[in-house]
C-alpha cells in the first residue's frame, strides 16, 4: 500500500555552526517593569525594533512577554531603552521552534528574487502574495498564503499550517463616521512598504490582517490542475506555495537547514464507490417524501420561494409555502444573509430557532438558489431536515452502522456569549444509542467527575479547554474512554512529483513541440489510431507546434497516452496522469485512510480523486487511555450524508449531538 505524504514535521535539520557563521540572535524584553507596563509597551515595540537595524525576522514569544529577532552577524539593535533589555543568545542554545520559526520568516529578505512574480512577506509569519486587488486609489486588498510551523497538542508532533490570510487597509473597516469596531482597533497593525513590497508590523501602520466581510472572504484553493496547467498558476495555489516554500529553504540556506515532511502507511485503505453514495440519498430522499416540505420565506426575495419549489420538485418531493414554522412538520426558511441585518435587528433564523427548540427548521439565503450549484444546495437542505427529522423522532431511521449501546457519546458547545477565557466551563450534551433509538440530554456533574478521574492531564485539556474542545466515547462502566481530535496537519498529494510534472508542462507550453518530432513519431507509427489527426496538426506547422493546438486530444485511451508519453521522454510533456487510482500523485486525496499504529486517518473524496480541491483533507487522531480502537469506529465513518456525499471525519451520531447542544444551548438564551 502506497505511503500518504502529510503535513506532519518528519524532521528539522539545523547545522548551528554554518548558520552561526552567518546570523545572530537577540532577545529583547523589558524584564524592569511591572506587567501592565510590559503589555503597554509590546505593543509597540516592533515598530522600534525594525527602524533600530537591519531585522531579518522577528519572533513574538507570548508566553514570556518578549521578542525573538534574527540579525545578520554583527548587527545588534540600538533602541536607546535603559528598561529595554537586548540580550544576544547562542543558536545552538535556543529551542529548536524559535530557531525553526526565524529562519522559516527571514526567507523574504534572505533570497533575491525580483524576477520571482510570486511575492513573499514576513509579518508575523511567512506569507506568499496570491491576488493584489486594488482599495481605491491608496490601497490594497493583500490574498496571501501563510506557511506556519505549529505543534499539535494531542500528537505532541510539529505540522506546518497552510491557511489563507487576507491584510486589508484599516479605513475599510470603519463606519460612515470613520470609528474602528473595538474588536479591529485591538488588532495588530501592518505597514505596507509600496517601494520594497514588504509588510511588516508597525503601530501606526494602516493595515490589518482581517478579511472585509465573512462571504467575502478571499481563497486559496488547496489544489487547481484542472485545464490549462502553467507553473504561475500552480503556484497561486496552496500545494504550490508548499513547493516554493520548500524550495525557498533549499535557496536561502542550503544543507544548513531543512525541514522534512513525514509520511504515513496506511494499514487500511478503502476506496469510496459513488454507487453507495447515490444508493444511500435514494434510501433518504424516500423517506422525505413521507410529508411535505413547509417553505417560509423572510427574506427580501420572493421568488426564492418558487425557485425552491421547483428543485423540490425535480427531487420528487412535495413543497407548501407557509407564513410560519409548523413544529410538527418539516420547515425550510428562507432568510436574508445575517449581514444585511442592522446592529439590533434580529435574526429570524435565531429566533424561529429559539420559539421553536423541538422543531425541524433549516435555514436558506435566497442568492443561493440562483447560483448554478442550486441543485447541490437543496440537496443539502434536505438531508439536513432528514438528520433534524431522526433528532425530533430520537431515531435512526437509514440502516447505519451499529454503535455500543455502552458508550456515551460526549461533546462540548461553546456559549452564545463568545467567551475569551478557554478555560472557562462550557455545556456538555450525550447521547446513547440503543436498538436505533437515540437518548440526549446535558452530562451529569458526576460523570463529568468520572471523566476527570480517568482521563490524563493533557486528554483534560483536550477535552474541557480551549476553544475547539474535543469530542469523547466514554464507558462509565469500565472507565474507558477515546478522544478524537483534528491534528491540524493535511493529507497532501504527492508534491514533489506534480511540481515537476507542472514544470515539465509549463516548459513546454512555452517552447512549443518542434514539428519534426511530431513527424518522425507518425513515421515510427503508421498503424496508430490517432494518425490522421496528428499529421493534420503538423501539417499546419513548418517548425514549432503551440500546446494549444494538442488541446482536442484528450490523455485517455492507449494510443493518445502513448503518443503523448513519447513527447515526454523527449523532453515535451504537455498532459499527464494525475488521478489514477494507485499510482496517480492525487491518488491519497480520496477515500478513507487508516494507520491504526499510530491512530490517525483522513477521509477524502468519494469516487477517483479530483483535479481541483479547494481544501486538503484534514487528519484525524483517535487518542485512548489504553484500549485499541474498536472496528466500530471505522465503520461508523462510512456514512455519507453527514458530510454532503462524502465519508464523515466523526462518528456519525456527533452530527446529531451537536445539533441537539447547540438548540439547547440556544434555548436558554
Amino acid at each position: 500500500m502506497n505511503s500518504v505524504l502529510t503535513s506532519f514535521i518528519k524532521e528539522t535539520v539545523i547545522d548551528h555552526a554554518a548558520l552561526s557563521d552567518r546570523f545572530e540572535v537577540a532577545c529583547l524584553s523589558y524584564q524592569s517593569l511591572s506587567a501592565n507596563e510590559r503589555n503597554a509597551q509590546l505593543p509597540h515595540m516592533p515598530t522600534r525594533i525594525y527602524r533600530s537595524a537591519r531585522v531579518l525576522a522577528l519572533l513574538q514569544d507570548w508566553k514570556h512577554s518578549q521578542y525573538w529577532v534574527l540579525l545578520p552577524k554583527g548587527i545588534t539593535p540600538n533602541l536607546k531603552d535603559d528598561s529595554l533589555s537586548v540580550r544576544k543568545e547562542a543558536l545552538d542554545s535556543l529551542h529548536d521552534w524559535i530557531l525553526r520559526a526565524l529562519l522559516i520568516r527571514a526567507m523574504p529578505r534572505l533570497l533575491n528574487l525580483e524576477k520571482d512574480k510570486q511575492q513573499r512577506v514576513e509579518a508575523d509569519g511567512l506569507y506568499y502574495v496570491t491576488k493584489y486587488k486594488r482599495f481605491e486609489s491608496d490601497g490594497s486588498i493583500i490574498t496571501t498564503a501563510n506557511v506556519d510551523p505549529q505543534k499539535c497538542p494531542a500528537t505532541g508532533m510539529w505540522r506546518l499550517i497552510f491557511k489563507t490570510s487576507t491584510f486589508t487597509p484599516l479605513k475599510m473597516h470603519g463606519d460612515k463616521n470613520g470609528r474602528l469596531a473595538s474588536t479591529i482597533a485591538r488588532m495588530p497593525r501592518y505597514e505596507l512598504d509600496t517601494l520594497n513590497q514588504e509588510v511588516k508590523r508597525s503601530s501606526d501602520g494602516q493595515y490589518v490582517k482581517r478579511a472585509l466581510w465573512r462571504k467575502h472572504k478571499n481563497r486559496v484553493s488547496a489544489i487547481k490542475l484542472s485545464g490549462a496547467i502553467t507553473l504561475e498558476s500552480y503556484y497561486q495555489t496552496r500545494l504550490g506555495v508548499l513547493s516554493m516554500f520548500l524550495e525557498d529553504i533549499r535557496l536561502a540556506y542550503g544543507d544548513a537547514f531543512s525541514i522534512e515532511l513525514d509520511s504515513v502507511q496506511p494499514s487500511a485503505r478503502k476506496q469510496i464507490p459513488e454507487r453507495l453514495v447515490k444508493k444511500s440519498y435514494t434510501e433518504l430522499n424516500e423517506l422525505i417524501k413521507q410529508q411535505p416540505i413547509w417553505i417560509i420565506n423572510y427574506s427580501h426575495d420572493r421568488n426564492s420561494t418558487a425557485q425552491l419549489e421547483a428543485e423540490l420538485r425535480r427531487m420528487g418531493v412535495h413543497s407548501v409555502p407557509a407564513n410560519d414554522i409548523k413544529p410538527d412538520g418539516l420547515n425550510i426558511l428562507v432568510v436574508n444573509d445575517k449581514e444585511n441585518y442592522q446592529d439590533g435587528e434580529p435574526d429570524p433564523y435565531k429566533v424561529a430557532r429559539k420559539n421553536h427548540p423541538d422543531a425541524v427548521i433549516q435555514s436558506c439565503y435566497p442568492e443561493r438558489l440562483i447560483e448554478k450549484a442550486n441543485k447541490h444546495v437543496v440537496e443539502v437542505l434536505v438531508k439536513e431536515l432528514f438528520l433534524k427529522s431522526e433528532i425530533q423522532q430520537r431515531k435512526l431511521m437509514l440502516d447505519y452502522p451499529p454503535l455500543p449501546g455502552d458508550a456515551w457519546f460526549i461533546t462540548s458547545i461553546r456559549p452564545k456569549d463568545n467567551p475569551t477565557n478557554p478555560r472557562i466551563r462550557w455545556p456538555m450534551f450525550f447521547c446513547r444509542i440503543k436498538d436505533q433509538n437515540l437518548e440526549f440530554g446535558e452530562l451529569p456533574e458526576h460523570m463529568v467527575e468520572e471523566i476527570h478521574a480517568n482521563l490524563t492531564q493533557q486528554q483534560q485539556r483536550s477535552v474541557f479547554q480551549g476553544f475547539d474542545r474535543a469530542d469523547i466515547v466514554f464507558w462509565p462502566d469500565s472507565g474507558d474512554a477515546f478522544i478524537v481530535t483534528d491534528t491540524g496537519a493535511v493529507c497532501l498529494p504527492n508534491e514533489r512529483e506534480i511540481h515537476t510534472l507542472v514544470k515539465e508542462i509549463d516548459q513546454a507550453i512555452g517552447d512549443g513541440v518542434p514539428t519534426d518530432l511530431v513527424m518522425h513519431y507518425c513515421a515510427q507509427h503508421p498503424d496508430s489510431p490517432i494518425l490522421d489527426q496528428l499529421t493534420d496538426i503538423a501539417s499546419g506547422y513548418s517548425s514549432t507546434i503551440p500546446a494549444s493546438a494538442f488541446k482536442k486530444l484528450k490523455y485517455r485511451g492507449q494510443a493518445n497516452k502513448h503518443f503523448f508519453n513519447n513527447l515526454a521522454e523527449n523532453g515535451y510533456r504537455l498532459k499527464a496522469s494525475l488521478q489514477s487510482k494507485d499510482a496517480g500523485p492525487l491518488s491519497s486525496t480520496s477515500g478513507l485512510w487508516i494507520d491504526e499504529a499510530r491512530r490517525l486517518y483522513a477521509a477524502g473524496d468519494i469516487g477517483s480523486a479530483r483535479r481541483d480541491q479547494e481544501n486538503f483533507n484534514h487528519i484525524y487522531h483517535v487518542d485512548t487511555n489504553g484500549i485499541p480502537v474498536p472496528d466500530w469506529f471505522w465503520r461508523s465513518l462510512e456514512v455519507w450524508h453527514i458530510r454532503h456525499k462524502g465519508t464523515t471525519v466523526f462518528p456519525y451520531i456527533f452530527k446529531h449531538l451537536r445539533e441537539y447542544g447547540e438548540r439547547r444551548v440556544l434555548a436558554k438564551l
